[in-house]
């Protein structure tokens, strides 16, 4: 390990490893004795472009934004730590003077992007280099995702199951599940960072009716709600029939999944959003920065 930041709320730690082996690791400390992993992620390219180290990762909001040796300026949306995504760059090293020609190849050396200093009032965002000097850069924000659509709710034994179609388009990030006694709200939460378009809500009384809308989320926000969808909890049976039928059914009922499906759907392509800078300024110079048209 060597650099750690906490997510705004407190509940997740982003840790940055130097030595290449994993990048970025991401743990829930609700509990701070008892630490869970998350998960793992790196910068886009690791694969398919080169190897590169991160050094200091800062948080705003709801965007991770790092300095990488070679990969150089990488934002992450991170509303979801279970699917984190890459949503900007700005090439300070492989692109120094911003002429849009990759000068150099990301390696798993040292030297390049430094750290980053993203809490200036007009949103601008400073990243330090070894060999370039200071960058400012202006980071625009993301569209909030579609609402999702078509939610139903199914009565269960002991829960609603409820399912509903993704969020058009690729900005959603994830799901939360609102829930209200009273059709048209108001609604409380009682599930978020879902990724798959399903929940059953176990946490019931029998009898009770119970009305539910999804929102979709990402870094700028909440999607409007979806349509309303109603459930009601099913009380399991009690004891066996006081008169047993004359005949048996020739086979045993089929017994319904007691768990979700276990394969998640592909993530669709990642957006990006604009990092303004000067492309004609040399790289020694402070590169001048777009104006934001909406910055979070």
């Amino acid at each position: 390990a060597h650099q750690a930041t906490l997510s705004d709320d407190g509940r997740f730690l982003f840790g940055c490893e130097e030595f290449n082996l994993y990048d970025i690791a991401v743990y829930d400390i609700i509990d701070p004795s008892n630490p869970t992993s998350v998960g793992y992620f790196q910068w886009s390219g690791e694969v398919t472009e080169g190897n590169a180290r991160v050094h200091n990762c800062q948080i705003r909001g709801n965007y991770y934004m790092c300095a990488y040796y070679k990969a150089g300026f990488r934002v992450f949306d991170i509303s979801n730590p279970y699917l984190v995504v890459e949503v900007g760059k700005d090439e300070t090293y492989r692109d120094a003077d911003g002429d849009g020609t990759y000068d150099k190849n990301v390696a798993s050396n040292y030297g390049g992007g430094w750290n980053v200093y993203p809490w200036l009032p007009s949103g601008k965002v400073l990243l330090s280099d070894y060999g370039h000097g200071l960058f400012v850069l202006q980071v625009d924000s993301i569209d909030l995702p579609a609402a999702p659509a078509l939610l139903s709710a199914v009565d269960v034994v002991g829960g609603v199951s409820l399912q509903w179609t993704t969020s058009a388009g690729n900005d959603a990030r994830g799901y939360s599940v609102k829930r209200s006694t009273t059709t048209g709200g108001p609604y409380e939460y009682v599930a978020t960072y879902l990724v798959n378009p399903v929940y059953v809500d176990s946490e019931v009384d029998v009898g009770t009716l119970y009305y539910y809308v999804v929102v979709a989320f990402n870094a700028e926000g909440e999607s409007s709600e979806s349509n309303e969808a109603s459930g009601v909890v099913v009380e399991p049976p009690t004891g066996s029939p006081s008169v047993s039928p004359t005949t048996s059914p020739s086979d045993k009922p089929t017994p319904s999944p007691s768990t979700s499906p276990s394969t998640s759907p592909a993530p669709s392509a990642s957006p990006t959003f604009a990092l303004s800078r000067n492309p004609s300024a040399k790289p020694s110079s402070v590169p001048s920065a777009k104006p934001s048209s909406s910055p979070s």
